[in-house]
């Protein structure tokens, strides 16, 4: 007969691999339960050209900035099943210019948790009628001017048990002007047309 210090060891390995067999099939049919991005209800519309510009926080280094105030409209409610614990949601823009092939860059995210949302403390349905980019779009160097920026929403899929793993929706284009978009010096920071102009810099900084 077996002692029972057998028995008991043979139990525990029995349901170690049980347990160990049920976790890969729960964490395997995430990718069957999530939902597709053209499926989702997700509208994000660039309402305001903030600020299109360039930067001189370095000397010789001035790289052209925009800043966009978004009409942001997502209910993300349909990725949250049994196996989601955390969404990382982020939107970018994309473009291409003569020095890189492709650029991207976030101008927005958020963190949504289940246990918020079951709290009542988070909504899956994002709306933001008037919502600031978080960051702003900058570029390497100046290179915006005339150029298409594709805007995608991206989240990162935090499950309790599985692989994370990324989807994506192309939410919009949006052509960025000709010409920079002026407006008056602020603090610590001074606001170009064209060219680089220190004489302006010297005169703001000095008025300080």
């Amino acid at each position: 007969m077996f002692s029972w210090s057998n028995r008991l060891s043979s139990i525990i390995t029995d349901a170690i691999s049980i347990l160990g067999l049920m976790a890969i099939c729960y964490g395997a049919s995430s990718y069957f339960l999530a939902t597709k991005p053209s499926d989702m209800d997700i509208s994000v519309k660039v309402k305001q050209l903030l600020k299109f510009n360039r930067l001189d926080y370095v000397r010789n280094y001035s790289p052209d900035r925009a800043a966009f105030v978004f009409d942001f409209d997502s209910n993300l409610t349909p990725l949250f099943h049994w196996n989601v614990k955390v969404l990382h949601v982020m939107l970018y823009a994309e473009y291409k210019t003569d020095s890189n092939e492709l650029n991207q860059v976030i101008l927005w995210d958020d963190i949504l948790e289940r246990k918020y949302l079951l709290e009542g403390r988070q909504s899956a349905h994002l709306r933001y009628g008037f919502l600031n980019g978080k960051y702003t779009l900058i570029d390497y160097g100046n290179e915006l001017r005339d150029k298409t920026i594709t805007l995608k929403l991206r989240w990162n899929v935090v499950p309790y048990v599985g692989l994370l793993y990324d989807q994506e929706d192309v939410v919009g284009q949006y052509l960025l002007p000709k010409q920079y978009k002026r407006s008056g010096p602020e603090r610590a920071k001074v606001v170009y047309d064209e060219t680089y102009d220190e004489e302006l810099i010297r005169s703001h900084f000095s008025q300080q």
